[in-house]
């Protein structure tokens, strides 16, 4: 491509995971030209901030005179000489919304404008190298989950087995080591191979298993405790879960096997002798429980005291159900123990004394005597809300602005493509507006930074009190908002809540003892009257809004065809 372009070097920047630095991975340099792939690593927006600003704003930069350059691109033209460049075009990598990078070309013998076709011709090469390192990288995680999955299968402390057509198809070592046996000895023999005849509950091995193994391939994964017998005819007492999963077109059933029986040595020990695990059960972190068959509470620990804010005595008065939320949550935690016996990081959302609602992993055992019978209840349980508000936290953040704290550009066009699928529905329309800041970078240089960020905040909160609430502000980046009125009925609607903004940008902002008064300019464009699709309507709202920085900027423009057919005629 570089030498079809007539340039001296060509090349290829790519963003790391955190898309904050960037490096050169590929370049291409004409005979004499010296290269600099190894000094282009790791560069960050402090090396070149103008043209990082640019880039992630995914427009295309264009230089054909260096000399050209704004005074903000000082670094730039600076580091861009030392190189030789004299002209230079680089275009953004773009996958979906996201950036990944950008290809760029660099003329060092002589000056050089790249004509409107060239660079439609190179925008396109762009798309094409991009959806080309979006599918590599998508091979690439492919690869690495079959390797994860195959080395979690390998080396898990559990055994895990394969069953197609009850048929052993593939097993880990620790399958191997736990019943006893070679590969040859297990791989394509039945699985009813290491069951004894019947389980101690005097139920058919074979039969039960059978019908187990019928549920999971269902589609309903099944948990329950199983009595094996290895190669060598010894007995022990295992954990199994079964679940079906396909590879491919291959339906199979995954089988873990856990070895319980020292989990049933120490259920056996704590019956004969419950004070010799006092100290474990008094000084874990975790709240643990012990009730009677109809749920009143027996014995707690510390942990447990301290998480629900009652005292020992009034807990020893209560019965359990007395942490469950709702009725619901009480019934259906009462089914799984009803049907297992036992449940196990079960999550549910359990109650404090102060009223205090938290989230919790709840494991729970059913005490049984000689005969089977249940006749109580061990249960530990742990507090996971911070973990869960942490959760919810980043999510947020995924979608949301850092700085305002409104929808960014990846939930703006989630709320576009809704808008836009119900008033399909309706036979409403959609108005979408953008919003620029007029002369905003005069604020940042005259006030600084902070105080344009506050300035941001502050628009953003006032846009937010005067929209309606089924309404959404967004913002894309910089001092641009975007703005999506769904389900109008009329399209003068639009226009009137155009003027309302245009009106509460009369009133100054008073930030930090400051009075600053900013106007707005905004680009007014409607679903489906102005385009069927997102990017339309963006761009089209876009060429309104700089239709009215043209006209003088504080007001408001509604697109027509007529903008795109000057811009299309300037072209």
């Amino acid at each position: 491509m570089g030498q079809y372009s007539n340039v001296e070097r060509s090349y290829v920047f790519l963003l790391d995971e955190s898309n904050t630095k960037i490096s050169n991975t590929h370049e291409w340099c004409a005979y004499g030209v010296e290269s600099f792939l190894e000094r282009m690593q790791n560069l960050t927006g402090k090396d070149v901030p103008w043209f990082f600003k640019k880039i992630q704003n995914l427009e295309i930069v264009h230089v054909p005179d260096m000399e050209g350059l704004p005074h903000e691109a000082v670094r730039e033209k600076e580091k861009w000489k030392k190189r030789g460049v004299q002209s230079l075009i680089r275009v953004p990598l773009i996958n979906g919304s996201a950036l990944m990078g950008f290809l760029g070309f660099d003329s060092i013998k002589t000056k050089k404008t790249w004509s409107d076709d060239m660079v439609l011709f190179i925008r396109m090469m762009a798309g094409f190298f991009a959806s080309a390192l979006a599918q590599r990288k998508t091979e690439e995680k492919l690869e690495e989950s079959a390797l994860r999955y195959r080395t979690l299968f390998e080396y898990a402390n559990d055994s895990i087995f394969l069953i197609k057509n009850k048929v052993f198809i593939d097993c880990n070592s620790q399958t191997l080591e736990l019943f006893k046996c070679s590969r040859e000895e297990i791989i394509g023999r039945v699985s009813n191979v290491f069951f004894p005849v019947v389980q101690p509950d005097g139920r058919q091995s074979k039969e039960l298993f059978r019908e187990k193994i019928e549920t999971a391939l269902a589609g309903e994964p099944q948990f329950f405790e199983w009595r094996y017998c290895t190669n060598d005819g010894d007995f022990f007492d295992a954990d199994v879960s079964l679940n079906k999963i396909e590879l491919g077109e291959e339906v199979l059933i995954q089988a873990i096997v856990r070895d319980v029986t020292n989990r049933k040595k120490w259920e056996k020990a704590m019956k004969e002798s419950e004070e010799k695990y006092r100290s474990l059960f008094d000084d874990s972190r975790d709240a643990i429980y012990i009730t009677g068959k109809d749920g009143a509470f027996i014995d707690v620990n510390e942990a447990f005291i301290n998480l629900f804010g009652y005292t020992r005595e009034e807990i020893l008065k209560l019965n359990a159900k007395m942490a469950y939320v709702t009725q619901e949550d009480q019934k259906y935690f009462k089914k799984i123990i009803k049907e297992k016996g036992y449940t196990k990081d079960f999550e549910i959302k359990l109650k404090k004394r102060d009223g205090g609602i938290m989230d919790c992993l709840v494991t729970v055992m059913a005490k049984r005597n000689e005969k089977g019978e249940i006749i109580g209840y061990q249960g530990i349980i742990r507090d996971i809300t911070a973990a869960k508000q942490a959760e919810d936290t980043i999510r947020h953040m995924a979608y949301h602005d850092a700085l305002t704290g409104l929808p960014n550009r990846i939930l703006f066009n989630d709320r576009l493509v809704m808008a836009m699928t119900n008033s399909l529905r309706t036979g409403k329309k959609v108005a979408i507006m953008m919003l620029d800041l007029d002369k905003f970078k005069q604020v940042n240089d005259v006030f600084g930074h902070k105080i344009g960020d506050l300035l941001l905040k502050a628009v953003s909160e006032r846009l937010g009190r005067m929209l309606r609430k089924g309404d959404t502000v967004a913002r894309m980046g910089g001092d641009e908002f975007m703005i999506i009125l769904p389900e109008i009925s009329y399209e003068y609607v639009a226009n009137m809540i155009a003027e309302k903004i245009i009106e509460i940008f009369q009133w100054p902002f008073r930030l930090e003892g400051k009075e600053l008064s900013v106007t707005t300019s905004i680009g007014v464009s409607i679903f489906p009257k102005d385009g069927k699709d997102t990017d339309t309507l963006m761009k089209h709202a876009d060429i309104a809004m700089y239709s009215s920085k043209k006209l003088g900027r504080n007001k408001y423009t509604c697109y027509s065809s007529d903008m795109s057919n000057d811009i299309n005629k300037r072209k």
